[in-house]
């Protein structure tokens, strides 16, 4: 009787466990920053005086442009004093402090635009904290200030064209004063010295038109000395 050859079954293994990521409800996660980085000075860099002035007076023009709204530039404006004193810490907190008074501006702005084009309460309560309160009045403290000063620089204007104008009309009237109290043969004589030598330039035979006048013969008389013409 034959043998019969054993059968060894092979048993599967059973698959490796991958373990996903645990998916997490991410709605109220803020997106990564992917704006460009900000310019950053050198702290190892030794500042001069001059330099040290010139980022002073960036910093004050900083303060201009965000009393003008103008935030945008008054963060260049705050860049441009980091790079010039990149050791004052003062310069990179004020940078700071204007990033966030602009992104709060933008914000408000937003929410009273959304709250008047579909009331929210949930928007119309953030509208009523403190801080978007206090935003909001400074932001029309400073309009107000603004078109003030608008107003005013405008009235200094008129005034001084008001002023140049008078000023203009006195002298036209000065003048024509002086030339209607002026002897008319007077006025002729110097408008004979000052044509004489414009007359002889463009043409020697003018010589005998002007000779005759004595207010005009010595100055033909230098004229001809100088340039070796006739006697």
């Amino acid at each position: 009787m034959d043998e019969v050859e054993p059968q060894f079954h092979h048993e599967e293994e059973d698959p490796e466990i991958i373990e996903p990521d645990v998916e997490l409800d991410e709605s109220h996660v803020v997106e990564p920053d992917n704006d460009p980085p900000q310019k950053m000075g050198d702290p190892t860099v030794e500042v001069t005086e001059e330099n040290r002035d010139a980022a002073q007076e960036a910093k004050i023009q900083d303060m201009e442009a965000i009393s003008e709204r103008k935030l945008e530039e008054a963060i260049e404006h705050l860049t441009k004093a980091i790079l010039l004193n990149p050791t004052s810490a003062i310069m990179y907190a004020s940078r700071g402090e204007s990033h966030c008074y602009f992104l709060l501006q933008l914000l408000i702005k937003d929410l009273h635009l959304a709250s008047k084009l579909d009331y929210d309460e949930e928007i119309s309560a953030v509208l009523k904290k403190p801080n978007a309160h206090k935003m909001e009045e400074h932001r029309r403290k400073y309009e107000r200030l603004r078109k003030e000063r608008e107003d005013r620089k405008l009235e200094r204007k008129r005034q001084r064209c008001r002023g140049e104008a008078r000023a203009a009309a006195y002298e036209k009237s000065k003048k024509q004063t002086i030339f209607k109290d002026t002897p008319r043969w007077y006025v002729n004589d110097i408008s004979s010295s000052f044509k004489a030598p414009i007359h002889l330039m463009e043409s020697p035979a003018n010589l005998g038109k002007h000779q005759a006048n004595p207010k005009v013969a010595p100055i033909i008389a230098k004229m001809l000395g100088k340039f070796g013409g006739p006697k």
